[in-house]
């Protein structure tokens, strides 16, 4: 069974001597950002779209995302607690309308979910 991962993230190029760059404790890092930011420092941060789809389950439209066909090589960053979570080498086009990648940099990072919207079991 495939799972799609939707994501609002920012795209970073990836520089020759950060490639192999991780951080030591992702998962808590991740923690504490969430905790440093309440959801009004949200709100000013990101843009309102970004704010629905991190922080209230919204989704773009489909085939709207500046990422949908953009395949440069680089990083995908989330933009809310900043975690690298995707690489372009791992990006795909699904056909579905919105980003695709077929594996994270590190599993503690993303947590996935079975998309079951629009009776979609694939």
């Amino acid at each position: 069974m495939r799972n799609l991962i939707r994501s609002i993230v920012t795209f970073r190029k990836v520089l020759p001597q950060y490639r192999s760059i991780q951080l030591k404790h992702p998962f808590t890092t991740a923690l504490v950002w969430r905790a440093m930011e309440d959801k009004e420092t949200l709100k000013k941060r990101l843009t309102p779209l970004q704010y629905h789809v991190t922080q209230e389950a919204g989704t773009e439209r489909p085939y709207t995302g500046c990422y949908n066909k953009f395949y440069e090589d680089g990083l995908y960053v989330c933009v809310v607690c900043r975690q690298e979570l995707f690489t372009s080498k791992t990006k795909y086009d699904s056909g579905c309308g919105w980003p695709a990648f077929n594996d994270v940099l590190a599993k503690e990072r993303v947590t996935l979910h079975q998309d079951t919207s629009a009776e979609r079991k694939d």
